[in-house]
């Protein structure tokens, strides 16, 4: 079985969205004051959740004039603007916020949305660092995996697209119903010369996700 190589690149695969119920979890109580920051963001994060992104950007920022130091605000912001491909952007937000505070959920936020924007960007060395770093973090996500195993295949190189297969795998070994990990690693196998594995890699994707093998 041959493998069709994809055809698209990063900037195609659909960048997950975080649920809006776990969004809130991360919201830091300090942002009740005067009740205007917490709820003006929540309902940005209502607007990006269901599309309107333009309308939840103007939120973040209102949230921002009214107070500039809220670190979740330019999180979410950052987030939003990869959303509409503005990514010079989205890594200033993604770093000011970690300038802003060290918390867990912003680091983890910040993080996903710096290293996906470098992704984006072509930076790939760059995007490695910041999900490695995440993974640092969190290594129970298969998503990081499967965005650094991204960012190795992207450098490209036989000693990368081995590292970009390991982290494929792990993502894997998380999710066994991951296409796109299966995908793609059906990809770097093919080009590092492992044809038996590509083949069943492919063959499970297309299982998985039949629009891949279309």
């Amino acid at each position: 079985m041959k493998v069709k190589l994809f055809k698209t690149h990063i900037n195609d695969i659909v960048i997950p969205v975080i649920l809006l119920a776990i969004i809130v979890l991360l919201i830091s109580p300090s942002l009740s004051w005067a009740g205007m920051p917490t709820e003006t963001l929540k309902k940005g994060i209502e607007f990006a959740n269901n599309g309107k992104y333009k309308k939840a950007l103007d939120l973040y920022n209102e949230v921002i004039g009214v107070d500039p130091n809220i670190a979740y605000a330019y999180a979410y912001r950052s987030l939003t603007l990869i959303q509409l491909g503005r990514l010079d952007g989205a890594i200033q937000d993604s770093k000011k916020a970690m300038e802003l505070s060290q918390e867990r959920g912003i680091k983890l936020l910040s993080l996903s949305n710096l290293g996906t924007a470098y992704l984006k960007k072509a930076k790939y060395e760059l995007a490695v660092s910041a999900f490695e770093e995440l993974l640092t973090l969190d290594k129970n996500d298969p998503i990081p995996h499967f965005l650094l195993g991204e960012s190795f295949r992207g450098i490209g190189g036989e000693k990368f697209l081995k590292k970009a297969d390991e982290s494929y795998t792990s993502a894997i070994e998380i999710d066994d119903t991951y296409a796109l990990a299966y995908y793609f690693r059906a990809e770097v196998k093919q080009k590092i010369g492992d044809k038996v594995g590509s083949d069943e890699d492919f063959k499970t994707a297309c299982e998985l996700d039949a629009s891949l093998c279309k």
